[in-house]
């Protein structure tokens, strides 16, 4: 009798390995209700860097009942009835804790996630809404990496994920999650949900002039603490636009001209639908920046998050900013003593440690390089 328990016990814990029972995934199953007394612009992930559905436009309007799933950093994740008749869950900002009423049931002020890799076990779709009537938001190809956080019954999942354009949040059925790769499926990336098309289809390529396209796939490393994500050396086989930060709102060097041609880059990783790259000039200078992450080529890379830091620091003392700490060093803005900068990283360089900031210019907000000492590192 006791070696048929021993055996049992055996065989379940293999079982619940293979099926993710072991893993710790918050439950969301569990909320408060509350209202806000003022409209929220409402995104899928914990910033304004990640998807917002209705075309950018997504708002939980005030007095609305909403679910509140928990606080976590400065973001609150709420679930609301939406226009239309379904539901959104994603979350706002937490001053809407100041302005919190009608408040029922036990709020979560320290929600935490503990990510775990997953991949799609088939082709399948996300959703913001789990509640009413499953919208999709994204087509997820067979083999896609993600990220898994949580739960929210058995039957569904919810995970991170880059989608075409910027990072995304929401739930996936679970009987779609793998916890090893079960090798890609017929599509080649994750992308937008089909809809009926009319006229004829298009005719296809001859399959040699078609290079192998295999998904990309993302991770977070929970283990690089302030450091930018380690380098790896791409091959772009096109030329992209350059800016200084994750947007076409940023600095953009060169007189508003900065462009990388192609050809070997280093590659840091990826924030919000950009990747953060480093090139050579045809000067012999280099200039770190970002590009749209879709001139990323699609060759199975893995590839990070950068997971910044975003913290507010004081310059101690009167330095400057440059986008190249490899080579040339140029002064791309004085930073004087006193003035705030949003710390974002480290990085080390050809001579030194330098901290990676976001800084406010007349010519707009700017980011790039400081030396580490000037706050303190």
């Amino acid at each position: 009798m006791k070696k048929r328990l021993v055996s049992f016990l055996m065989a379940l814990t293999v079982l619940l390995s293979l099926t993710g029972g072991a893993h710790a995934l918050t439950d969301l199953s569990v909320y408060a209700t509350a209202r806000f007394s003022h409209y929220f612009d409402c995104y899928s992930g914990p910033g304004t860097y990640y998807y917002r559905a209705n075309e950018g436009k997504a708002t939980y309007g005030g007095g609305g009942v909403a679910r509140v799933y928990g606080v976590t950093g400065d973001w609150v994740m709420i679930g609301y009835q939406a226009s239309g008749g379904y539901y959104r869950i994603g979350y706002i900002q937490k001053s809407a804790m100041d302005i919190i009423y009608d408040v029922q049931g036990t709020i979560n002020y320290n929600l935490t996630f503990s990510p775990v890799t997953v991949w799609a076990a088939n082709d399948c779709t996300l959703t913001d809404d789990p509640i009413i009537n499953n919208a999709a938001i994204l087509s997820i190809p067979r083999g896609t990496t993600m990220t898994a956080l949580g739960t929210m019954g058995s039957g569904w999942t919810y995970v991170e994920i880059m989608g075409t354009s910027s990072l995304m949040r929401g739930f996936i059925r679970s009987g779609s999650v793998a916890y090893s790769n079960p090798g890609p499926g017929t599509q080649s990336k994750p992308g937008a949900v089909v809809t009926s098309q009319t006229g004829p289809a298009p005719t296809a390529r001859p399959a040699a002039t078609n290079p192998p396209v295999v998904p990309n796939t993302y991770y977070h490393n929970p283990n690089k603490g302030a450091y930018l994500p380690t380098y790896q050396i791409v091959r772009f086989p096109t030329g992209a636009d350059v800016y200084s930060g994750p947007g076409k709102t940023y600095y953009r060097a060169n007189g508003g001209k900065a462009r990388m041609g192609g050809g070997n880059c280093r590659l840091f990783g990826v924030e919000g639908g950009w990747a953060l790259i480093g090139y050579e000039l045809s000067s012999g200078a280099y200039r770190i920046g970002y590009v749209d992450v879709n001139a990323v080529p699609r060759i199975g890379l893995g590839i990070p998050y950068l997971d910044l830091q975003y913290e507010t620091k004081t310059v101690l003392y009167d330095t400057y900013l440059t986008d190249d700490i490899f080579i040339y060093y140029p002064d791309l803005l004085i930073l004087h003593q006193g003035v705030r900068v949003t710390f974002l990283g480290l990085c080390q360089g050809t001579e030194g440690l330098w901290a990676y900031v976001e800084a406010a210019s007349t010519s707009g907000t700017m980011r790039g390089f400081i030396p580490a000492a000037a706050i303190g590192y």
